[in-house]
Protein backbone atom coordinates (compact mmCIF):
# COMPACT_ATOMS: atom_id res chain seq x y z
CA UNK A 1 0.00 0.00 0.00
CA UNK A 2 0.75 3.66 -0.60
CA UNK A 3 -0.17 6.81 1.01
CA UNK A 4 -1.50 9.41 -1.35
CA UNK A 5 -2.16 12.87 0.41
CA UNK A 6 -4.58 15.22 -1.60
CA UNK A 7 -3.82 18.73 -1.63
CA UNK A 8 -7.51 19.33 -2.42
CA UNK A 9 -9.00 18.12 0.35
CA UNK A 10 -6.06 17.82 2.83
CA UNK A 11 -6.80 14.04 3.74
CA UNK A 12 -4.46 11.12 3.19
CA UNK A 13 -5.87 7.76 2.13
CA UNK A 14 -3.72 4.31 1.87
CA UNK A 15 -4.31 3.00 -2.18
CA UNK A 16 -2.77 -0.16 -3.70
CA UNK A 17 0.47 0.41 -5.08
CA UNK A 18 0.44 1.01 -9.15
CA UNK A 19 -3.21 2.68 -8.45
CA UNK A 20 -4.12 5.05 -11.41
CA UNK A 21 -4.59 8.99 -10.54
CA UNK A 22 -8.20 8.28 -11.89
CA UNK A 23 -8.66 5.54 -9.28
CA UNK A 24 -7.02 7.83 -6.54
CA UNK A 25 -9.59 10.79 -7.46
CA UNK A 26 -12.08 8.33 -7.73
CA UNK A 27 -10.86 6.63 -4.17
CA UNK A 28 -11.37 10.24 -2.64
CA UNK A 29 -14.95 10.94 -3.69
CA UNK A 30 -13.68 14.53 -5.07
CA UNK A 31 -16.06 16.41 -6.64
CA UNK A 32 -14.38 18.80 -8.42
CA UNK A 33 -16.32 21.17 -11.05
CA UNK A 34 -16.01 20.00 -14.31
CA UNK A 35 -14.08 17.07 -13.63
CA UNK A 36 -10.44 16.54 -13.36
CA UNK A 37 -8.31 16.94 -16.80
CA UNK A 38 -4.73 16.45 -14.74
CA UNK A 39 -3.12 16.25 -11.54
CA UNK A 40 0.08 17.50 -9.83
CA UNK A 41 2.09 14.65 -8.61
CA UNK A 42 4.56 15.94 -6.36
CA UNK A 43 4.36 19.41 -8.49
CA UNK A 44 4.68 17.61 -11.45
CA UNK A 45 1.53 17.97 -13.71
CA UNK A 46 0.90 13.74 -14.73
CA UNK A 47 -2.40 12.93 -16.65
CA UNK A 48 -4.90 10.82 -15.50
CA UNK A 49 -2.79 7.72 -16.42
CA UNK A 50 -0.48 7.75 -14.48
CA UNK A 51 0.63 5.59 -11.77
CA UNK A 52 1.70 5.76 -8.50
CA UNK A 53 4.58 3.40 -6.99
CA UNK A 54 5.40 5.62 -4.15
CA UNK A 55 3.94 8.02 -1.36
CA UNK A 56 2.85 11.35 -3.08
CA UNK A 57 1.02 14.34 -2.58
CA UNK A 58 -1.49 14.88 -5.28
CA UNK A 59 -3.56 17.99 -6.16
CA UNK A 60 -6.14 17.04 -9.14
CA UNK A 61 -6.20 20.22 -11.90
CA UNK A 62 -9.57 20.54 -13.78
CA UNK A 63 -10.46 23.57 -16.34
CA UNK A 64 -10.46 26.54 -14.04
CA UNK A 65 -6.56 25.82 -13.09
CA UNK A 66 -4.09 27.63 -16.10
CA UNK A 67 -2.18 24.35 -16.07
CA UNK A 68 -5.76 22.14 -16.46
CA UNK A 69 -6.91 24.72 -19.18
CA UNK A 70 -3.64 24.37 -21.29
CA UNK A 71 -4.23 20.43 -20.99
CA UNK A 72 -7.81 20.60 -21.85
CA UNK A 73 -7.09 22.96 -25.19
CA UNK A 74 -3.94 20.84 -26.22
CA UNK A 75 -6.69 17.44 -25.84
CA UNK A 76 -9.19 19.44 -28.29
CA UNK A 77 -5.99 20.02 -30.37
CA UNK A 78 -5.77 16.60 -30.78
CA UNK A 79 -8.84 15.53 -31.16
CA UNK A 80 -9.45 18.30 -34.01
CA UNK A 81 -6.12 16.87 -35.90
CA UNK A 82 -7.82 13.42 -35.63
CA UNK A 83 -11.35 14.63 -37.23
CA UNK A 84 -9.36 17.02 -40.22
CA UNK A 85 -7.37 13.83 -40.66
CA UNK A 86 -10.90 11.21 -40.73
CA UNK A 87 -12.41 14.13 -42.94
CA UNK A 88 -9.71 15.13 -45.21
CA UNK A 89 -6.84 12.53 -45.33
CA UNK A 90 -5.02 14.79 -47.96
CA UNK A 91 -5.70 18.16 -46.28
CA UNK A 92 -3.08 19.09 -43.86
CA UNK A 93 -3.23 21.39 -40.40
CA UNK A 94 -0.59 23.43 -38.59
CA UNK A 95 -1.13 24.23 -34.79
CA UNK A 96 0.44 27.63 -34.09
CA UNK A 97 1.25 28.65 -30.56
CA UNK A 98 -1.73 30.88 -29.12
CA UNK A 99 -0.94 34.54 -28.72
CA UNK A 100 -2.69 36.25 -25.23
CA UNK A 101 -4.94 33.32 -24.52
CA UNK A 102 -5.91 33.21 -27.89
CA UNK A 103 -6.15 29.58 -29.53
CA UNK A 104 -5.45 29.79 -33.39
CA UNK A 105 -5.22 26.83 -35.91
CA UNK A 106 -4.14 27.63 -39.53
CA UNK A 107 -1.81 26.24 -42.52
CA UNK A 108 0.78 28.63 -44.15
CA UNK A 109 2.19 26.21 -46.68
CA UNK A 110 2.42 28.97 -49.68
CA UNK A 111 1.99 26.07 -52.28
CA UNK A 112 -1.17 24.68 -51.50
CA UNK A 113 -4.68 26.15 -52.04
CA UNK A 114 -7.25 26.88 -49.13
CA UNK A 115 -10.08 25.00 -50.12
CA UNK A 116 -12.66 25.54 -46.87
CA UNK A 117 -11.77 27.65 -44.01
CA UNK A 118 -14.02 27.54 -40.61
CA UNK A 119 -14.39 29.07 -37.98
CA UNK A 120 -15.13 26.87 -35.21
CA UNK A 121 -16.27 28.86 -31.23
CA UNK A 122 -16.91 26.36 -28.57
CA UNK A 123 -20.68 27.13 -27.06
CA UNK A 124 -22.20 26.60 -23.64
CA UNK A 125 -18.93 27.81 -21.59
CA UNK A 126 -18.80 28.24 -18.37
CA UNK A 127 -19.31 31.21 -17.00
CA UNK A 128 -16.67 31.33 -14.67
CA UNK A 129 -14.36 30.74 -18.32
CA UNK A 130 -15.54 33.62 -20.14
CA UNK A 131 -12.10 35.30 -19.28
CA UNK A 132 -11.08 32.51 -21.95
CA UNK A 133 -10.55 32.79 -25.43
CA UNK A 134 -11.72 29.52 -26.95
CA UNK A 135 -12.19 30.02 -30.71
CA UNK A 136 -10.19 28.52 -33.02
CA UNK A 137 -9.47 29.51 -36.74
CA UNK A 138 -8.95 26.30 -39.08
CA UNK A 139 -7.98 26.69 -42.69
CA UNK A 140 -7.42 22.93 -43.89
CA UNK A 141 -5.10 23.03 -47.41
CA UNK A 142 -6.32 19.75 -49.69
CA UNK A 143 -3.60 18.74 -52.40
Amino acid sequence: MLQICCKNNNISKNFPIGSSLLDIYNGFNLDIPYGPVSAKVNNKVEGLNYRAYNNKDVEFLNILNPSGMRTYVRSLCFILCKAVEDLYPDGKIMLEHPAKRSRSVSDRSENLSVTRSHRVTLHSVPESLSRWSLSFSVSLALI
